[in-house]
């Protein structure tokens, strides 16, 4: 007798097929019925009522187009993406929790051996290109798109309102760790913006993130013990307090424990009719990686956009390892202290001459920020150097002006090759870092929020994918998500490569 290498079930298929769209026709009329019914109502309960029963009409038509993606016959044994055969082990119901809300739809189930939890396989996934995790797509990529805007439980908030239903934070963060994965290289993919402008601007800046310290990581990690039945609540705390007494910090050490995200901006800026134009095709990039490797990825988009052709300024802080990495990677740009940081310099100066708030004060650094747009570098630091000498040594608050002007005055000379504002401003560009300063702060409104602790591994899926949602790609990326996902299984990434945990450097206290 010839073996079956099919089995059909296509009765259970039409049966399946005929329930859904008797349901989705019942659920169309009972709203025309509703619509129409007698009654005073308002526009604001009917709009309400509606929203309600669309989403439902929109689950049971979803219900119908799964049930009919069924194939009538089922092959026996397949060859999954493993290159292992499955058998056949029957269908089951199973739950999809899309946009509009949960489909139920029955499947055909393949299982190697027994059928252990990551041993099934479902062919019908891969062809209506259905997700491990049980969300649809769509819904994961607009969950993310909110979780790279706001706090995760802000977001279950957001997605409750709209759509009636929200995943559990849990899930939340497993679709944040699927998705995040696909940030960066679909950033690092971008072409080069069309009809950019002339003038090329690279800006770099890093901003402090919360992160886990092992300690806290091991108390999540550890059981939780309950209260013993007729135990007071103020003596069982009394006794959890004791077994765990928690440590002093000492100084320098810091309860933020920041790990920096270093953030650069490129844009360019174009003449038209002579009058400059900007910012054009601003885009963030970020990374709690390295400085270096930031500025490795910097190169590379500068590259694009014509770096080595295009006359080029790079504009930062006074960091010392962001200049000495400028020298490396961009050393045909022009370097440019912001403009902001000098000025604040000169204030700080300024006081160890002047009271604060005086107008002798604020005439005598409004002419030496005339020196600075002039060009008038080494002979500003030539004159403060002089009138360092003429503070006293000793007398109250004398020792704290002197060691300030030293600062000052060290911070100028040491970077006064770095302050080309004459030459930019004669030109028409910009002499400030406030493109990089608002970008740290965007990122920053995210990543650094009330009772915030982030893992290395999840900070940095977050912070990347709000550079794609700063930078109005989230679009472009769904499509990139999507054709990824349709090529190869999102898969979830395990929990062992997110729990990685950060201590920071102890600071060297006062």
């Amino acid at each position: 007798m010839a073996i079956e290498i099919f089995v059909d079930v296509s009765a259970e298929v039409e049966a399946d097929v005929v329930a859904a769209r008797k349901d989705a026709q019942e659920q169309f009329a009972a709203l025309v019925a509703w619509l129409v019914e007698p009654g005073k109502r308002r526009l604001w309960d009917v709009e309400e009522g509606v929203g309600v029963r669309l989403r439902s009409l929109g689950c049971a038509l979803l219900a119908l187009w799964f049930t009919s993606r069924r194939a009538p016959s089922a092959p026996r044994c397949v060859v999954g993406p493993d290159e292992r055969r499955y058998r056949w082990s029957g269908s089951r119901k199973t739950v999809v929790k899309a946009m509009l809300g949960a489909v139920a739809f029955r499947r055909d189930f393949y299982v190697v051996g027994n059928g252990k939890r990551g041993d099934t396989f479902v062919p019908l996934d891969s062809e209506l290109g259905l997700q491990p995790s049980g969300f649809s797509l769509r819904a994961t990529c607009l969950a993310v798109f909110l979780c790279a805007k706001m706090s995760f439980g802000e977001t279950r908030g957001t997605l409750e309102h709209f759509w009636g239903w929200s995943p559990a934070t849990k899930s939340l963060l497993q679709m944040t760790d699927q998705v995040g994965p696909l940030a960066r290289p679909f950033l690092e993919g971008q072409a080069a913006p069309m009809e950019d402008g002339e003038y090329l601007f690279v800006l770099a800046d890093s901003k402090g993130a919360p992160m886990i310290t092992e300690t806290e990581m091991s108390r999540r990690r550890r059981p939780h013990t309950k209260r013993r039945r007729n135990e007071p609540g103020p003596k069982w705390r009394r006794r959890r307090r004791k077994a765990a007494r928690r440590e002093r910090r000492k100084k320098g050490d810091k309860s933020k424990n920041a790990k920096m995200a270093n953030v650069g901006v490129i844009y360019t800026l174009r003449v038209t009719a002579g009058v400059i134009e900007g910012p054009i095709h601003k885009r963030v990039y970020g990374t709690f990686r390295n400085m270096e490797n930031l500025m490795r990825w910097l190169h590379a988009e500068a590259v694009k956009r014509g770096y080595g052709t295009k006359r080029t300024v790079f504009l930062a802080d006074g960091d010392r390892k962001i200049w000495k990495l400028q020298q490396k990677y961009f050393p045909k740009a022009i370097p440019c202290l912001d403009w902001f940081h000098v000025s604040e310099k000169l204030w700080s100066i300024g006081e160890c001459l002047y009271a604060e708030g005086t107008d002798e004060l604020a005439d005598w650094v409004s002419a030496q920020l005339g020196d600075l747009r002039a060009g008038r570098i080494h002979q500003l630091v030539r004159r403060l150097q002089r009138l360092a000498t003429t503070l006293p040594r000793s007398g109250p608050g004398t020792r704290g002006k002197r060691k300030r002007m030293k600062q000052g005055i060290g911070y100028l000379k040491k970077n006064q090759d770095r302050m080309p504002y004459d030459e930019l401003r004669r030109d028409g560009l910009d002499i400030g870092s406030g493109a990089v300063e608002g970008a740290v702060r965007q990122l920053g409104m995210r990543l650094d929020g009330q009772g915030m602790r982030w893992s290395p591994a999840r900070a940095e899926y977050v912070l990347q994918l709000r550079c794609i949602v700063i930078n109005g790609m989230w679009t472009q990326f769904e499509d990139y998500v999507a054709h990824h996902a349709h090529s190869a299984v999102l898969r979830p990434i395990r929990p062992e490569g997110l729990a990685s945990t950060h201590n920071a450097r102890r600071k060297k206290a006062a």
